[in-house]
């Protein structure tokens, strides 16, 4: 498998290798425009998916991966406290992790900047996404900052808080907890600002 030359990138410009993306077997839903804040990254093929062994998540977010999936879900909301990036790296290495642990591409949407008025949209891409590859994962912004992300964060099956030590307020994760419904998180990240690079 190559993947030389087929990184891909979000709305940001951000470059994002292709274990962080996901392939669907419906041709259709590839080439149809998801109505979402941010675009749904697709590799062209399954030969993208290739995983180089230097790019394996650390050990600490490999204990995540299996202590959030002891619990059953198929569509994930990575909810961030104060520092948006903190989600989109976790969202990365999770991706990451279901190709290497479970054999499948997962697909990632950006809903950092969503409206209200895209938050219905991009609820039911993500529930498309997680029938159509087993797993599906959004990345939302602050809800400190803008509520929008709050259906979609109730619409997925379960939900993980993410915050930057240092950077996050306790205040803003508690309100965030309880936008959400405590029952909805399979667990809290805590990152140093360091491991956002």
């Amino acid at each position: 498998m190559d993947t030389h030359g087929s990184e891909l990138t979000v709305s940001k410009g951000v470059p994002v290798p292709p274990p962080a993306v996901a392939a669907v077997s419906d041709p259709d839903a590839a080439r149809a425009e998801p109505p979402v804040a941010g675009p749904i990254e697709r590799p062209a093929s399954e030969d993208a998916l290739a995983v180089d062994s230097a790019e394996q998540p650390s050990p600490a977010l490999q204990q995540l991966w299996f202590a959030a999936t002891r619990r059953e879900w198929a569509s994930l909301a990575i909810v961030p406290v104060g520092d948006a990036s903190a989600a989109a790296a976790v969202a990365r290495q999770f991706a990451r992790m279901a190709l290497l642990h479970e054999g499948r591409a997962v697909p990632v949407l950006d809903g950092s900047e969503l409206t209200l008025r895209q938050a219905a949209s991009t609820a039911e891409v993500l529930s498309r996404d997680a029938k159509l590859c087993g797993r599906a994962v959004v990345v939302l912004g602050p809800l400190s900052t803008s509520l929008a992300g709050l259906s979609v964060a109730k619409a997925a099956d379960a939900a993980l808080l993410c915050v930057v030590l240092g950077r996050s307020r306790l205040d803003e994760a508690r309100r965030t907890v309880e936008f959400v419904g405590a029952d909805r998180f399979v667990g809290c990240v805590a990152l140093k600002p360091e491991e956002l690079k």
